[in-house]
């Protein structure tokens, strides 16, 4: 499977009718992708070499942390309409291995040739590595679903045509066989794909604010052994968030550029009303879950982001916004520009500071937005008030009865079952404390709403993971857009 990974890879440049230089550049913004989805860093990450030998397809080195690729098996799917699928299977499954540190391959090169059987002498261990592959594929599989891909639907595909191409047997001794990878790669789909659900759910819950829900997912996925910086760093998001809603008062309120951008209120020269001790507390925990999140990346900017938010909290409820805190921000190298001049503005914010045109230049749209409730204006700008019409598809059945639903999941640490019921045009989730969500991808309504997007007014922006929502002022709809800003969802929800 390791040298599937690989062999991928460049195919899927291929694909493309690239030259051989921009069929290297496309697939390392593929490997970099569920490289970035992974998030553990601590083992390093593996380099990627496209070589002309053509005796072995795909093959990982250990002993120099490197992936080859032949260019003659990219030919095999550079057709294929689901390359990258196919690509992210291999890479994934592959970078599995890496970072589970499955020693079978600890010593060897490892790759798939016609006699691949002269790799494979250890008999002992064929059992271990039938349970390495599972793993492997249940890792990788959620990884790169996580990136975007559906990879693991692929896998037989990719296994059949590799075997086939390359002549290798069918019964490797020592190794699971063509058959057993199969029905590895089918037995986890599920599996998977589930727990790639419980993780986008969560995500939805922590936009939305339901952070006890979002909790129980999170911690559901750490039960699996997922333990990535995404993870321990939006379960820290949780104590954070609470700690910023503590400081919430009927005043001004503030949104602070935390990852998701979470861009949750805190009050311009807040009451004291609030506990302090019950603030310093959750901190306290959610910098525990950051420190998590920075030893799996230490150069993972949304943590990094998040432990100087966790910093200014603290700085607010000791009134001590002081012009030392202030360059400390200036001189945060290690996070982006336009976050540490959010950061800034919100400095001059809260200490009745001129903010002028250029400071809202470089700063993203949460400065906007915390500018214009700072002057007391209704809205940032000249927007006119539009409000988003009602997704019509959506009836009373959705909220009071359905008789079966396509999809539960169990959560261990929760007394309630996810729901999932699958209509055209939307899902709908039954979640917890029946909280219902309709996630809506239905190309006219989302057309419709992306006709208007310059009139609608957002109450909150996150980034959280590939996605960026945001949430509109008096509704419970958040627009979800992926990387290149195109809105790909609108995620309706009850109170």
């Amino acid at each position: 499977m390791r040298f599937l990974l690989n062999t991928c890879l460049i195919l899927f440049i291929l694909n493309f009718g690239l030259t051989h230089g921009q069929s290297e550049k496309k697939a390392l913004e593929i490997f970099n992708r569920v490289v970035n989805s992974i998030g553990n860093n601590f083992n390093g990450i593996p380099k990627i070499e496209i070589v002309d030998s053509e005796n072995n397809p795909a093959y990982f080195s250990p002993k120099n942390k490197t992936i080859y690729i032949e260019n003659k098996v990219l030919n095999i799917f550079k057709d294929h309409e689901n390359f990258d699928d196919i690509l992210s299977y291999l890479i994934a499954h592959e970078l599995a291995h890496h970072y589970l540190n499955h020693g079978w391959m600890r010593n060897i090169d490892f790759g798939y040739t016609s006699t691949i059987g002269n790799y494979m002498v250890d008999q002992n261990n064929s059992n271990q590595k039938k349970i390495d592959e599972i793993q492997a594929d249940i890792f990788g599989g959620f990884y790169a679903k996580i990136a975007g891909y559906d990879a693991l639907s692929f896998g037989k595909y990719c296994l059949e045509s590799i075997y086939k191409e390359y002549n290798i047997p069918n019964e490797i001794r020592g190794y699971p066989s063509l058959n057993e990878r199969i029905e590895i790669v089918n037995s986890n789909i599920e599996k998977t794909n589930e727990l790639a659900e419980i993780f986008s759910i969560a995500n939805i819950y922590l936009v939305i604010g339901e952070y006890e829900s979002a909790n129980n997912c999170y911690i559901e996925i750490l039960n699996n052994n997922f333990t990535s910086r995404e993870i321990y760093n939006n379960i820290g998001l949780i104590s954070l968030l609470k700690s910023i809603e503590i400081i919430n008062g009927d005043g001004k309120n503030f949104m602070f550029p935390v990852y998701i951008e979470q861009n949750t209120y805190a009050e311009n020269k807040q009451s004291r009303n609030f506990v302090k001790e019950d603030i310093e507390k959750l901190i306290k925990i959610s910098e525990e879950y950051f420190n998590k999140s920075i030893e799996k990346d230490p150069s993972y900017i949304p943590a990094l982001t998040n432990q100087l938010v966790s910093e200014f909290i603290l700085k607010v409820i000791d009134d001590k916004l002081d012009r030392v805190f202030y360059k400390k921000i200036q001189n945060s190298t290690n996070i982006d520009e336009e976050r540490i001049q959010d950061l800034l503005i919100l400095h001059k914010i809260y200490n009745d500071k001129k903010i002028n045109e250029q400071d809202l230049a470089s700063a993203s749209e949460i400065s906007k937005i915390n500018f214009s409730i700072y002057k007391n204006k209704k809205n940032f700008g000249d927007k006119n008030e539009f409000k988003i019409s009602k997704y019509e598809k959506i009836d009373d059945e959705n909220y009071f009865w359905i008789n079966s639903f396509d999809q539960k999941i169990y959560i261990a640490n929760s007394r309630d079952n996810l729901s999932i019921k699958n209509y055209t045009g939307y899902t709908l989730l039954k979640g917890f404390k029946d909280k219902n969500i309709f996630n809506i991808y239905d190309p006219n309504y989302l057309e419709y709403i992306n006709s208007n997007i310059d009139r609608i007014t957002f109450k909150k922006i996150f980034k959280l993971n590939s996605f960026t929502y945001k949430l509109i002022e008096n509704e419970n709809l958040i627009l979800k857009f992926n990387q290149d800003n195109l809105l790909v969802e609108a995620v309706l929800f009850n109170q």
